[in-house]
């Protein structure tokens, strides 16, 4: 006799990796938990990484505008670089006041690097 388990069945079969709820396996690193981590808990390592990560947002965006970035194009540079680090790194970090004004300070010696590059 054939017991009938209804979406069980599939769990049963793959294990604690089938996602009941969404009715699907699931994808090894797509439902992976990340816990938000504080700016001042990050490592020098992780800074670093993020330092450089800002910079090089910061100079495609000279690069294709030649402007200096406000409100909204600021915004978006910081939520693409932390998107990244969430994405590529496993790191997350919410754009709140602390990560926001180290971000923010990232910008101005960072044109001002490629100003004295393009009087050189």
């Amino acid at each position: 006799m054939k017991v009938n388990h209804g979406i069980w069945e599939d769990y049963l079969q793959y294990g604690p990796q089938y996602d009941t709820a969404n009715d699907c396996p699931i994808i090894p690193g797509e439902t992976e938990f990340v816990e938000r981590q504080r700016l001042n808990k990050l490592s020098k390592d992780t800074k670093t990484l993020l330092r450089d990560y800002m910079a090089g947002a910061v100079e495609k965006n000279w690069e294709s505008k030649h402007q200096i970035p406000t409100a909204g194009d600021l915004k978006a540079i910081r939520s693409e670089v932390l998107n990244i680090m969430l994405s590529e790194h496993r790191v997350y970090l919410k754009d709140d006041k602390a990560v926001s004004s180290y971000l923010n300070n990232i910008v101005a010696p960072t044109i001002n690097r490629l100003l004295r590059n393009e009087r050189s």
